[in-house]
């Protein structure tokens, strides 16, 4: 039931944050630099979901149309990370799915004999068409094994520069009249150095409704607006910053909050945290659960 839960949670995060705007761009390279991508363009090209017979195996990775991208990897981490795909990348993988006339396949390759394999979800949307296959390990086509094969190499390379993302809070019931204190902490896990590239915002720092509202397809845009957000921002004026994170260290942000709604507001009641690293690769923390209520 706990991984059940966490589930959940990482599907409404993965879904409600797909159409939040920021300034994110692509991978460290001479070339992404010159191209930035500024966020999430609202609609996707791919996508695609991979389940196993328990609730440990789910992923799921969506590119949009300019190559930004949010998965997620309940085996690797919680919350959603984000990263980005180079224009030539992203022509690459289309071109693969149009060679293979993906389009034209089937709704379903699965067997009932194989439950415990793995089952995948692929979506493919282009040119005014959208495309959903179902299929698992084993019955894919040899054309579909190929797309699936890509895509599950396209999700190693972007394991290689993912961040940890952590957000602890100092209290779970916030009094009206007094403050809550977040500390969000972004560590590089891996062997390497790992280049995050953004604009004149680092982090930040927001507030939403208790239940998350969401569509039921991956990628769904649909989302209520924050009730409290406190933006991180560099001290650079250059449109494009590089920041190197080395081998086992983290960047570490703070806020605080007074319960009150950016216009003002008092609020009081069940709400939820979450923070961002704004940068690319980058991505959300989980969220965490924020009571808030009137004083003695």
């Amino acid at each position: 039931m706990k991984l059940a839960h966490c589930i959940s949670r990482w599907l409404a995060l993965f879904t409600l944050l797909a159409c939040q705007r920021s300034n994110l761009f692509e991978p460290a390279e001479e070339s992404a630099i010159r191209n930035p991508i500024f966020g999430p363009s609202g609609e996707v090209t791919i996508a695609i979901e991979v389940s196993g017979s328990h609730t440990e195996h789910y992923r799921a990775w969506c590119v949009e149309t300019n190559g930004f991208i949010k998965y997620v990897d309940a085996l690797q981490f919680d919350g959603q990370a984000t990263a980005a795909l180079t224009q030539q990348e992203l022509s690459s993988l289309v071109a693969l799915f149009l060679e293979k006339d993906f389009l034209h396949l089937q709704d379903s390759y699965e067997s009932a004999l194989t439950p415990s394999r793995l089952r995948y979800r692929v979506v493919f949307n282009h040119g005014g068409m959208q495309k959903i296959v179902h299929t698992d390990s084993v019955s894919a086509p040899a054309s579909l094994q190929e797309i699936l094969q890509r895509l599950t190499q396209q999700m190693a390379a972007l394991r290689d520069k993912t961040l940890l993302l952590s957000l602890i809070a100092d209290r779970d019931t916030l009094v009206q009249g007094q403050e809550a204190k977040f500390t969000f902490t972004v560590t590089n896990p891996h062997a390497h150095t790992v280049a995050l590239v953004s604009g004149d915002q680092l982090a930040d720092f927001f507030v939403a409704a208790s239940q998350p509202v969401f569509d039921s397809e991956l990628g769904g845009s649909y989302a209520p607006p924050y009730l409290w957000q406190a933006v991180e921002k560099t001290t650079s004026i250059r449109t494009v910053n590089v920041t190197n994170l080395p081998a086992g260290k983290s960047l570490v942000f703070q806020a605080s909050w007074n319960g009150r709604s950016n216009n003002g507001v008092l609020l009081e009641g069940d709400f939820r945290v979450a923070a961002r690293c704004a940068t690319i690769p980058g991505g959300y923390s989980a969220w965490l659960p924020l009571r808030i209520i009137k004083g003695s």
